[in-house]
Parts: structure tokens; sequence; C-alpha cells
């Protein structure tokens, strides 16, 4: 049972961890199209066409960053829920663990008094024993 509880926690961990690595490769992904769009420069002289394209490429990129922006959202309360998970299989895990404990530590304690039983029961009938032999 202690290493269900033990595999449920690592998978949950697993499941945080690979949320924590997507949220930084979006943040990344965010801040290189920022920079890309903040970079992009409209033309000084030429067609409104020129203009056009630049217009609607920074259009693009907006869009992107926003779809970004919306995954990052995403994945921040995937997070949060993967982050409760964690607490709530660590919190079983530890239950069990603890449990566990107790259990041996009864067993011990069993094993120990069966041993003092044991041992006082030879020792009576070592005593019995020298008590009926003649003495010489």
């Amino acid at each position: 049972m202690m290493k269900l509880k033990k595999r449920q926690l690592e998978e949950v961990e697993k499941r945080l961890v690979k949320a924590r690595a997507e949220r930084a490769a979006i943040l990344q992904e965010i801040e290189r199209l920022k920079a890309q769009k903040c970079n992009m420069e409209f033309p000084k002289e030429g067609n409104i066409s020129n203009m056009g394209v630049v217009f609607s490429s920074r259009q693009s990129l907006q869009y992107r960053i926003e779809m970004k922006q919306n995954a990052q959202e995403r994945v921040e309360r995937q997070i949060v829920e993967f982050q409760e998970e964690y607490r709530s299989a660590n919190l079983e895990y530890e239950k069990m663990k603890y449990l566990d404990e107790l259990e041996v530590e009864k067993l011990l304690e069993a094993l120990k008094t069966k041993e003092a039983k044991t041992m006082d029961e030879i020792a009576l009938q070592l005593a019995i024993r020298k008590k009926r032999e003649p003495q010489s």
C-alpha cells in the first residue's frame, strides 16, 4: 500500500515538473516574440504595401503572443492543480509511512514481549529443574 502511495506521489511530481518546464518554455517564447515585435521597424519610406506588410506582421506576432499567454494561463492553472494533488498525495504517503512505522513498532514490541515471556519460562524451568535435582 505504501509503495502505491509512493508511486502516486512520484507520478504527480513528474506531472508538476513537466508543467513547470512547459511554463518556462512558454515564457521564453513569449519574451522572444515580444523582442521580435519590438525590433520590427516601420519603413520610413516606400509605398503603402510595405507598411501593410509590417503592420500585418506585427499583428501576427501580437496574435501569437496572446495565444502563448493563453497557453501560459492554462499551464499556470495546471500547476496549481498539480501542486494541490502533490500536497494531497504527499500527505497520504506520509500518513501511510507513519502508520507503517507504528505497525512495525507494535510488531517489535510484541516480539520483545514474547521473547521476555519465553526467557521467563526458560528461567522458571531451569529453576524448577535445579530444585528437583538432588544436591550433591
